[in-house]
């Protein structure tokens, strides 16, 4: 039996033992990192942050810092962060190692105890790829209890929804 036999025989035992399993799998296939490829671009030196907006400056510290790390993590050239607003609240920006232009998304995300865990055994609100430009936000956005996988696409500055799914699992 190959491995792929053999795996599709246990998923199809595990969803008969346990039919919640049955909807999680078919649930949370979103976008796969590799269907949204980012060129990887070769940075000497990261450009020096544009802090254009009255955002920009009231979070100079948390954007300079990201800055300065000179870690590109993101979208082929691009650097992701993090920024606390709360105790289970995140706010994210988008550094373009580049040209200093920054991006921020347009809403906060914040986790409940309900959520699925679907990066692993820790919650993780942001998963990401250098060699991509998915991102995948799990957890509420703007505190409106929709927590669920929200899968977008980044480009030309802007976030682009390609899929959403609520927790299949809600306890």
């Amino acid at each position: 039996m190959t491995a792929k036999i053999l795996l599709a025989v246990l998923v199809a035992i595990s969803t008969l033992l346990v039919p919640e399993l049955a909807g999680a799998a078919t649930t949370f296939a979103g976008p796969k990192f590799l269907d949204y490829p980012a060129a990887k671009t070769s940075i000497e030196n990261i450009s020096e942050p544009r802090l254009e907006t009255a955002k920009d400056r009231e979070y100079r510290s948390s954007i300079l810092g990201a800055a300065h790390k000179g870690r590109v993590n993101f979208a082929g050239h691009y650097i992701f962060s993090v920024v606390g607003c709360g105790s289970s609240c995140s706010m994210a920006f988008i550094l373009d190692a580049k040209d200093g232009s920054i991006y921020w998304l347009p809403f906060t995300v914040s986790y409940a105890e309900k959520a699925d865990k679907g990066f692993g055994n820790e919650f993780y609100a942001f998963d990401f790829r250098t060699d991509s430009n998915l991102l995948v936000i799990q957890g509420s956005r703007n505190e409106l209890n929709d927590d669920g996988l929200y899968d977008y696409v980044f480009g030309h500055g802007l976030l682009q929804l390609v899929k959403s799914q609520p927790y299949p699992l809600k306890h």
